[in-house]
């Protein structure tokens, strides 16, 4: 397993892909502090980071994921691991272990990149306390995980590059919709719970998370997105046994 994980690091690393989205990643972390600024005359933080956390990186992780696995798939890496000892289950645990460490590097990368950005422009981070803050990056880390596994889930069926753009599909529609949902039904109860479960309905009026803020019922988000997270795993695992490795 530590070679396998060697191996999917190191091939990562390389890759020229990956390293032009973690500087897009740096880069639109100052461009969101800067639109924003030029948009209201009131320099506050809040609402940039979340959104860009919650829309910016789950995309920018899908490209850097589906590109990696797929590339697998076409070019037959995954049965040479097989070949040499490796199985799925380990590979499919590699798989997770490298872009879980992906998303932590570009969440970082993100967060650092717009506080000192916010600073150096002089947003006001007054209301900022380190408690709601980590418990606002808690509940979005869990919600970007199940994302992250649901990507690869994704990759996995359709193990081509028509897959990315499913992905890409399937990430986008229900972002459109959750929005339209939560202003048709503000004081839904039922969508509220539903919206719990995915990364874009953190975003919605119902949650609407906000780092100057405690997150509403933290503690159920974390618990809805992880539940449906193991379910994808539990999806994963069962799919990629499966496979037809052609």
């Amino acid at each position: 397993m530590s070679k396998l994980l060697c191996a999917d690091f190191a091939k990562l690393f390389r890759s020229r892909i990956f390293r032009f989205i973690l500087v897009f990643t740096a880069a639109m972390g100052v461009l969101f502090n800067v639109t924003n600024a030029a948009a209201s005359d009131q320099k506050v933080l809040a609402g940039t980071v979340e959104a860009g956390a919650l829309y910016l990186l789950p995309m920018l992780l899908a490209a850097v994921l589906g590109l990696n696995v797929v590339s697998e798939f076409a070019s037959g890496a995954i049965r040479n691991k097989m070949i040499v000892g490796h199985s799925r289950k380990a590979i499919c645990f590699s798989w997770l272990t490298v872009f879980f460490a992906v998303l932590l590097m570009m969440f970082a990368l993100y967060m650092g990149i717009s506080f000192f950005s916010g600073w150096l422009m002089g947003f006001d981070m007054t209301g900022i306390e380190a408690g709601k803050l980590a418990a606002n990056f808690g509940v979005m880390l869990c919600s970007l995980l199940t994302n992250m596994i649901f990507c690869l889930l994704v990759c996995v069926v359709f193990a081509d590059y028509r897959g990315l753009a499913i992905l890409y599909v399937m990430m986008e529609f229900p972002l459109v919709g959750f929005s339209l949902l939560s202003m048709a039904y503000p004081e839904s109860r039922v969508l509220k719970f539903i919206f719990r479960f995915f990364t874009g309905g953190l975003m919605t009026e119902h949650l609407q998370i906000s780092i100057l803020t405690w997150p509403d019922k933290g503690w159920l988000t974390v618990v809805c997105t992880l539940s449906f997270g193991a379910v994808m795993l539990l999806l994963l695992l069962h799919h990629f046994s499966a496979k037809d490795l052609k």
